[in-house]
């Protein structure tokens, strides 16, 4: 049986993953508009590699992706935290999130932790300072963050 700790981790992994999706439009749509490629697969691809890259948590795929396009994923990365710079807040919450819920389900935080913080403040989508945010406040404001930006 899971403890409620356990519970609580999933249940902010799930919001991690919440915001993982809405980074995938994001840049999809982003792909799409910058580079006229009109490929929804190619598009989506580059997508989930860029997402998979902020959290730092790549599947083979995305990592080949990702190694194949890397200069034009890392140019995209920087450019949402300028374009959209009310984003690093939910974004530097949900890495943070991220990362203690890997803690609290596997009792270690991912190898990459380190390098994940380090790459996301030197590609402008992290804000520096202040403390991670408690799951339940934190899952509400994303629902609250992601309704803002759709509008």
């Amino acid at each position: 049986m899971k403890s409620s700790e356990e519970k609580l981790a999933e249940k902010a992994l799930s919001g991690v993953d919440t915001v993982k999706l809405f980074l995938c439009e994001t840049f999809e749509e982003s792909f799409k508009i910058k580079y006229q490629v009109n490929n929804k697969e190619h598009n989506g691809e580059l997508a989930e590699a860029s997402a998979n890259e902020i959290f730092g948590s790549h599947t083979e795929e995305s990592l080949r992706v990702f190694n194949e396009n890397r200069e034009l994923i890392i140019d995209e990365i920087k450019n949402l935290g300028a374009t959209y710079p009310e984003l690093k807040r939910i974004i530097t919450d949900s890495i943070r999130i991220y990362m203690i819920a890997k803690f609290r389900l596997y009792g270690k935080y991912p190898e990459n932790y380190e390098e994940t913080f380090n790459n996301a403040v030197e590609r402008g989508i992290f804000i520096k300072g202040g403390e991670a945010p408690e799951v339940i406040p934190f899952l509400i404001s994303i629902e609250d963050a992601l309704r803002r930006r759709k509008s």
